[in-house]
């Protein structure tokens, strides 16, 4: 059986199942076929997990041969690529990908964005003054992680469809354009490589942001916290004072002290107009 693209077992059985009815085989006799193809005719990707999920992922390819890329996608049709992974292939940085970021949005379920009274200076410190914890499933393979995110259900905004190539193979993906892959690198830059990644992609992207379509996404994505201070600085002081400023009449005057990153330590500076710590010489 040859199969050079990756794919998982709930891929692979109901065919089997099919081509073992179509030969007349018993249900002893298929499932004898069914082992028979995935113990000998396959090989077993080997991934290496931390967490509790686990997927089993199949190829007539050895392990060497195995596209990181075509790992990623095969991993569930419902996904995306997104944060870290998404830079490169918007062209917002040269860093090729070794940590594929791997999105399932849980169904019908969103963030309700909490109102400005709701927020606690204090707590907001607190929350942010911690370093951002590790992700709890992972998987490896090489010198490749895969790791996978639950997010809320905002209908996939901003999630497009390519054809793109990699390793001399053209791959068929779904993953965040660019106003979205710059929206979840700002609310969540840990997953970008970090802040000075964060900053480097909006400085790259300064020309081809679509302001308009930028306030949509984020008015889609429903933020906990208020992000659009953060990306309202990095618009004044990287891209255009004219989009800063659009996007200050759409969202209002901060209200609260708020943070670029998390783990913030005495001695950021502080910008007044967006009411936003950030690390001492970051825009140098």
């Amino acid at each position: 059986m040859l199969l050079h693209t990756p794919r998982r077992y709930e891929e692979l059985a109901p065919v089997i199942d099919q081509f073992g009815q179509e030969q007349n085989l018993s249900a002893n006799g298929i499932y004898r076929l069914k082992t028979r193809v995935l113990t000998e005719g396959l090989n077993k990707l080997a991934l290496r997990w931390k967490g509790s999920k686990k997927i089993n992922l199949y190829s007539s390819l050895p392990n060497s041969d195995a596209n990181p890329l075509e790992i990623a996608v095969a991993f569930s049709p419902r996904s995306y690529l997104c944060y870290q992974t998404a830079l490169f292939w918007n062209e917002l940085t040269e860093q090729v990908p070794h940590t594929f970021y791997i999105a399932t949005e849980r169904s019908g379920t969103s963030y309700k964005s909490a109102a400005p009274e709701s927020f606690d200076e204090f707590e907001l410190r607190d929350a942010f003054v911690k370093l951002p914890k590790e992700h709890p499933n992972v998987a490896s393979f090489g010198e490749y992680r895969f790791v996978f995110l639950a997010r809320a259900y905002t209908g996939n905004a901003g999630v497009e469809s390519r054809l793109i190539p990699f390793k001399q193979v053209k791959v068929q993906i779904r993953i965040t354009g660019l106003e979205r892959t710059l929206l979840d690198c700002i609310s969540a830059p840990e997953n970008a490589g970090g802040i000075a990644n964060a900053v480097d992609a909006m400085r790259r992207a300064a020309d081809r942001i679509e302001i308009g379509t930028l306030i949509e996404l984020y008015t889609k994505l429903h933020f906990k916290y208020p992000h659009w201070q953060r990306v309202g600085l990095l618009l004044d002081r990287l891209v255009s004072p004219t989009y800063a400023e659009k996007w200050k009449s759409h969202f209002g005057i901060p209200k609260h002290k708020f943070y670029l990153a998390k783990g913030y330590k005495l001695g950021w500076e502080f910008d007044q107009l967006w009411g936003v710590y950030y690390p001492k010489g970051l825009f140098r």
